[in-house]
């Protein structure tokens, strides 16, 4: 199913970027499409330099606060993916740069694919918080008392056997 997905938008995009540029070439002229994409890219790569600039320096903030840089490093991942698209010539792609560049349509599809990837089951998640007195996992709370937080553990027997010579980690004085 992904693989006829990916085939259809690798082969799809492309086909369509070719038609829609073929199109608006003969309505304003090759010149004038060329420079229009020329334009966007341009256009593109300042606004997405401002908004990076930007995007890291809230990052210097949070770390400076102690706390995790998230929503920093989830805008910038959403950053990267709208300058691959505003420098790959073409109208459609160039759209779709400029929708990443706009903060709320990133949270939007960030939120989206969040929820995507907690329904699927196969992704868990651990969040703590310092100062607080829940920890989560899942959906499960941990609560805490006095600095300690209960859990269980198993200690799982190492086969023994003579060491690996090759290993990095073998004493070379005591072989």
């Amino acid at each position: 199913m992904y693989f006829f997905l990916a085939l259809a938008v690798l082969i799809g995009v492309p086909a369509a970027e070719i038609a829609l540029l073929i199109k608006i070439g003969g309505e304003i002229g090759v010149v004038a499409t060329i420079a229009l994409v020329f334009l966007t890219a341009v256009l593109g790569v300042f606004m997405l330099q401002h908004q990076g600039v930007r995007t890291f320096m809230q990052a210097q903030e949070a770390m400076a606060q102690n706390r995790l840089p998230v929503d920093s490093a989830i805008h910038g991942i959403f950053l990267m993916i709208a300058g691959a698209f505003l420098l790959t010539p073409g109208f459609i792609t160039d759209a779709l740069g400029f929708l990443l560049l706009i903060a709320p349509v990133r949270l939007f599809i960030a939120r989206y694919l969040w929820s995507l990837a907690t329904k699927s089951g196969s992704f868990t998640y651990s969040h703590f918080e310092t100062g607080s007195a829940v920890y989560a996992h899942d959906d499960a709370a941990l609560t805490r008392e006095d600095g300690f937080i209960e859990g269980e553990f198993e200690v799982e027997d190492i086969p023994s056997g003579p060491p690996n010579p090759a290993s990095p980690w073998r004493n070379k004085k005591n072989p």
